[in-house]
């Protein structure tokens, strides 16, 4: 059985667990994102190197266009300084592609395939080179114009030319290779690390949420099943409390009763067996003992009623119809309202303690429709089917507008208030439904509805 301490440690494991799975995800993400970033910037760097390449390519190729126009004599001034500025831009480049240049943000190269296609390039870049130094001193001396002189060195530049392109080809190639391997190399650590991603997900599934969803599961239905528990207790509790108050009221109904029957009712009957001895004697004047002897007998009927009235004998000894056929014939003989009764309850079919509740009830509607509702019809009518009795009390009366909302909340209502709280909470007593319906001017209905048998 789970207790408050239990839960406050399995509490603590799922915090633990939480902890440490939240912190694996957290170093895993960062890890990938270290290492995504890393491959990200390589990539940036392959492009980088690619494109200067391609650019040493290029260069080559109008730095030996230059030399060609300068052989021509054409434009010497403008061709010269062009060809100058490519050469010197060609040198630069190469050499930071094989050795790094900071400057051009270029890291040293570590790629020994590449190592060995600048390897075999260096002998047409370093006849270029040489090609190129002695042009650029012909412009520098001014003698650019001694076609003869120059004439070489171009073709020493066009001899150099095919196989440092050929060359620089292969390394802008292996440069794609190395860049193409990488993405490759990259999208696989992508998906392991995606998949390692999945399977700690996965892992932490198993062993965290759905341990957490089944304490969770089990923990709602022992709070459900302890709430039920607590609404049946609160049921028996309250069952146990309305029998008793029932029982004590009925144990000192019954003293009541027979205290007064037998104390004060005979002691009234005693008065007037003595008033009507004295009748006999002629020096008592018999016009003042016969209202003593009246008095006296309107004594003994009250006392008798109220003695009725808190426990009828009736009840006790021939059950519920009886005693209603007897309410019944109480109003008749005490008031000019006509009354009608539909009793088809059977004998047997309900405890006790429903027959006295019912009883009461009955009682209590009676004596409202006697003192207050002015009525000259009393309908009353009980049936049954194969789980409750139903019983209806109805008058012609002046009736009254009923406020449902504070009835239901237990208030006082008015004349009828306190005696219609008493009919709805003996109902609820029973596991019933009381519900009161009037119209000014047009009487009056109660309706209730109560089981057979109540848990």
């Amino acid at each position: 059985m789970y207790t408050p301490r239990n839960y406050q440690h399995i509490l603590k494991q799922f915090q633990w667990k939480y902890a440490i799975a939240l912190l694996v995800i957290a170093l895993l993400s960062l890890f990938c994102q270290l290492l995504i970033q890393n491959y990200l910037a390589n990539q940036y760097s392959d492009a980088h190197l690619i494109n200067y390449a391609a650019k040493l390519r290029s260069d080559s190729q109008t730095m030996v266009k230059y030399a060609l126009l300068l052989k021509e004599g054409k434009n010497y001034r403008t061709d010269g300084k062009d060809f100058s500025n490519t050469f010197k831009q060609w040198n630069a480049t190469h050499k930071a592609l094989r050795y790094g240049n900071d400057f051009l943000n270029i890291p040293p190269n570590a790629d020994k395939m590449i190592d060995e296609l600048f390897t075999i390039i260096d002998t047409p870049y370093q006849n270029m080179l040489d090609a190129g130094n002695e042009i650029c001193t012909l412009l520098e001396n001014k003698n650019v114009r001694d076609t003869a002189t120059m004439k070489p060195w171009v073709q020493q530049l066009l001899n150099n030319e095919k196989s440092y392109l050929l060359g620089m080809e292969m390394i802008v190639f292996e440069y794609d290779l190395t860049s193409k391997e990488n993405i490759t190399h990259l999208k696989k650590l992508e998906w392991g690390l995606f998949a390692i991603l999945i399977f700690c997900l996965l892992l932490e599934a198993l062993l965290i949420f759905l341990p957490l969803h089944k304490q969770l599961r089990t923990t709602f239905e022992n709070l459900l099943e302890s709430n039920r528990a607590s609404h049946e207790m609160a049921s028996r509790l309250q069952k146990i409390r309305s029998d008793a108050i029932l029982t004590g009221e009925t144990r000192e109904r019954k003293r009541i009763s027979t205290e007064i029957h037998d104390g004060i009712g005979q002691m009234l009957t005693a008065l007037k067996m003595r008033i009507e001895m004295l009748e006999e004697q002629e020096d008592i004047k018999g016009e003042a003992l016969a209202d003593i002897r009246e008095m006296t007998v309107t004594i003994v009927k009250e006392t008798r009623r109220v003695c009725s009235e808190l426990l009828p004998n009736i009840l006790d000894d021939f059950g519920l119809k009886s005693a209603i056929n007897e309410l019944c014939k109480l109003v008749r003989e005490n008031s000019k309202i006509t009354v009608t009764l539909h009793d088809e309850v059977e004998e047997g079919v309900l405890t006790k303690q429903q027959d006295v509740i019912i009883y009461r009830i009955l009682q209590e509607a009676i004596n409202n429709v006697m003192k207050h509702a002015n009525a000259t019809l009393l309908s009353i009518s009980t049936e049954t089917d194969a789980e409750n009795i139903y019983i209806e009390v109805t008058d012609n009366g002046s009736g009254f507008r009923v406020r449902i909302d504070e009835l239901y909340e237990g208030q006082n209502t008015g004349i009828y208030g306190l005696g219609l709280v008493n009919m709805k909470e003996r109902t609820e007593m029973l596991g019933g439904k009381f519900n009161i319906t009037s119209t000014p001017g047009k009487g009056t209905t109660v309706s209730l509805k109560i089981p057979y048998h109540v848990d």
